[in-house]
């Protein structure tokens, strides 16, 4: 997730368009896509593996801001709002970095 969340916030920084056209096949974030329902599913389990959901939120957040149409609608199918909070939550107690991310993953879903 580590390498993930790297190379999509380089991509969302100095080649949005690229990201953009790459994220917006169905195959990535779409219904059929594996993409958002992972980086969700990582951050279900946050409670076990704080820096891993740490990371999925990172990647979340370049996804979102790179391709907002298509990624906003699956992100809301997948309660990605509430595991953010969720995230954002236990991050104030126990992780300072998943605080972080998931605020301003969240920042980008509330959009």
């Amino acid at each position: 997730l580590t390498a993930m969340g790297n190379s999509l916030s380089v991509l969302a920084t100095h080649a949005p368009g690229s990201l953009r056209s790459i994220l917006n096949g169905q195959s990535w974030i779409g219904e059929n896509g594996k993409l958002l329902s992972s980086l969700v599913g990582e951050l279900g389990r946050a409670e076990t593996h704080p820096h891993d959901a740490c990371e999925a939120a990172r990647c979340l957040r370049a996804v979102l801001m790179a391709a907002p149409e298509l990624a906003q609608h699956r992100a809301k199918e997948l309660g990605v709002s509430e595991k953010l909070m969720a995230a954002q939550r236990l991050g104030q107690c126990r992780h300072s970095m998943l605080e972080q991310e998931s605020s301003a993953a969240l920042a980008q879903v509330q959009l």
